[in-house]
């Protein structure tokens, strides 16, 4: 009987992690998927290349927050953080100040669509085809001129990219 104990103990663990990951995006409304690690190191060169160091990037959607890690380890920029997921956002707050970079990052827990994005520089996007459509109003109107919109993978609807990597990065530019 003992090992039939460990087993449903073991089972249940393994099911709580992964709705742990998995969950989340049902009810925030993305799954989970991180920028692959060559993307993210050619966002970061794209930054330096565009004479962005220093400046304010917004990473929508940070999930564990490779980006923003990356971003603030090879740059001088400040990271603001959205991710709607508590524990995320926890998780990666707490990884922040164990790095030493609380200082630049700034993490807010809400919706992409709930933002003020006046503050960006840079907004670093790997979302949804549908929630890139409804951002396309909130920068349109929020951001200020000459600000950059990075997407990976999904296009912003009726802009027109000033940059395209090989990587698979969009750039606009309001």
């Amino acid at each position: 009987m003992e090992i039939m104990d460990f087993l449903l103990f073991l089972l249940y663990t393994v099911a709580i992690a992964y709705l742990s990951v998995v969950l989340p995006g049902f009810i925030w409304g993305a799954g989970y998927e991180p920028t692959p690690k060559k993307v993210v190191k050619e966002f970061v060169e794209l930054l330096n290349a565009l004479g962005m160091d220093g400046k304010t990037v917004y990473e929508v959607g940070g999930g564990f927050g490779r980006v923003a890690f990356c971003v603030l380890s090879k740059t001088r920029c400040n990271v603001v953080f959205i991710e709607p997921d508590p524990f995320k956002v926890w998780w990666a707050t707490k990884r922040a100040k164990k790095k030493g970079f609380s200082r630049r990052f700034f993490a807010l827990r809400k919706s992409a669509l709930d933002v003020n994005y006046s503050g960006a520089d840079i907004v670093y996007c790997f979302l949804t085809p549908w929630l890139m459509n409804k951002l396309k109003s909130v920068f349109e109107t929020q951001l200020k001129e000459g600000a950059l919109v990075v997407s990976y993978r999904h296009k912003l609807k009726d802009w027109k990219p000033v940059l395209e990597t090989s990587g698979g990065l969009r750039v606009y530019k309001k």
